[in-house]
């Protein structure tokens, strides 16, 4: 008997149909078609290796037996089939996360008889990382696959920030240390995260954003915002100009009381031109002058200044006397005062000429009235000037601004005909050098001063001189005919 050969094949399956061939035989004494072969192959062949009985029986019962080996094996790895590839944001230095469960098939092994691993530990770190997954088969054949885990950091950090604050301005910038901000990341240390700001130096008035940003170590950046707010509520600083003392013999004194500055922490200084509230004139007594300055961001600040005002009579004062003048419809008074500025002598003083009438009732003014009603000019002068003095009666016409030549005059009208002239210093205590009602000092001695007058007769162009008593020259009484007037 002839068999087929023996058969090595692959398994697909658990079991599995084959084709084994055909046996043949001879006999010397049947023909092939005598010869019955027979087979106890199986309709399909497990895993391993079957033996096929061939048989060949003659018509007379003569038997033949053979043995064909049929071997089916399983050397074919199973197919693994992994997760799919994970792309994960971190959490933290390493990243716990499920990656799911591989699967493999076989063709000979059941599923739940193939064992399947994989390498993944427990938490991912940063980066990418290669899970191998092996799957292996009841024979032994092992496959494997790769799933990818890849772990990123794209979260930025997080950043907790000072309190917006508002501070008071101490300059037109100010300087203010801000409290540091901080911030947290999931995966880098806090102290590795990098903290800037574009906080200036100083602070200008008005609100400042601060822009504060947080850099982790994988380049992510977050950015927050305060607000620093500079407010200028301080007012600004008067300084007064200093406190006047004044003495007068009028009623109510004009002065040049000066000019107050004010400083402020935040304008340019002078900041602001401070204003006075009164500039006068001033009355008798102490008067209040409030000055205000209020600077750009509107704060008003304040200071006072005192001016004191006091009443003298002029009787009290060291004095010239004119022991006679006259201003009528027949006369007027002129009168030259020369400062000429001897040693000793104030740069400015101020006088006063007081009509001390001897004409009886009804004069319009009395002897015994108070000094400050008799005052009729005053008027200051400077080192080395004249002044022309006119007393000239009320409707008269003998002298005004008009018919008087350009120059350093005085004109003073009056209802009181004649009398005596009292001229004293506007100051009570000259030495001291005091304010005067002209804001100017006095004198050592008004007799020092260069008095000369005439009582000028218009109609015949003639006059005679004054006397004074008391003056640098004392003068003495003379006529002087054909006198042809003073301008």
């Amino acid at each position: 008997m002839s068999l087929p050969q023996d058969i090595l094949v692959e398994g697909i399956g658990t079991e599995m149909s084959l084709e084994i061939g055909i046996a043949t035989a001879v006999d010397e004494v049947w023909t092939s078609e005598e010869i019955i072969i027979t087979n106890d192959a199986p309709t399909a062949f497990p895993l391993g290796t079957t033996e096929v009985t061939w048989t060949a029986q003659n018509e007379r019962g003569g038997i033949g037996v053979e043995i064909q080996k049929v071997t089916v094996q399983d050397t074919t790895p199973p197919v693994v089939i992994p997760p799919s590839d994970l792309l994960l944001e971190a959490i933290g230095s390493l990243t716990p996360f499920p990656i799911g469960t591989a699967t493999a098939t076989d063709l000979v092994s059941e599923s739940e008889d193939i064992t399947i691993s994989n390498d993944a530990p427990a938490e991912f770190p940063l980066g990418t990382t290669i899970v191998s997954w092996t799957a292996i088969d009841k024979e032994g054949n092992t496959a494997n696959a790769n799933q990818t885990v890849k772990v990123q950091d794209t979260t930025p950090p997080s950043i907790s920030l000072p309190k917006s604050v508002t501070i008071e301005a101490t300059g037109p910038e100010t300087a203010f240390t801000i409290d540091e901000a901080t911030a947290s990341d999931q995966v880098t240390a806090e102290e590795d995260i990098l903290i800037t700001s574009d906080q200036p130096d100083a602070f200008s008035l008005g609100a400042t954003l601060v822009t504060w940003t947080a850099e982790d170590e994988a380049g992510n950046t977050a950015t927050s915002t305060h607000t620093i707010t500079v407010e200028d509520t301080s007012p600004p600083i008067v300084l007064p100009p200093p406190d006047i003392s004044v003495e007068t013999a009028g009623e109510n004194v004009a002065l040049d009381i000066g000019q107050a500055f004010a400083i402020d922490l935040v304008d340019r200084n002078p900041c602001c031109s401070p204003s006075p509230d009164f500039t006068g004139p001033f009355k008798e007594g102490v008067n209040t002058v409030t000055w205000s300055a209020t600077d750009s961001s509107g704060n008003t600040g304040t200071a006072t200044q005192l001016v004191t005002v006091s009443k003298v009579l002029l009787s009290n004062r060291p004095s010239v006397i004119a022991p006679y003048w006259q201003a009528d419809e027949n006369a007027y008074t002129f009168i030259s005062v020369s400062h000429p500025s001897l040693s000793g002598m104030n740069e400015e003083i101020g006088l006063s000429f007081a009509i001390q009438s001897e004409e009886g009732e009804g004069s319009g003014v009395s002897n015994d009235v108070a000094a400050d009603s008799r005052v009729l000019i005053e008027f200051d002068i400077k080192a080395n000037e004249t002044k022309k003095v006119f007393i000239v009666g009320n409707g008269t016409g003998h002298v005004n601004e008009e018919t008087l030549s350009p120059g350093n005059f005085v004109i003073g009208l009056t209802d009181t005909h004649f009398g005596s002239l009292e001229i004293s210093p506007l100051s009570p205590n000259p030495q001291s050098c005091e304010t005067v009602a002209v804001n100017h000092c006095g004198f050592p001695d008004i007799r020092q001063l260069n008095l000369w007058g005439v009582i000028v007769i218009p109609q015949t162009n003639t006059g005679f001189a004054m006397e004074f008593i008391g003056d640098i020259n004392d003068s003495r009484a003379f006529n002087t005919p054909n006198f042809s007037g003073v301008n």
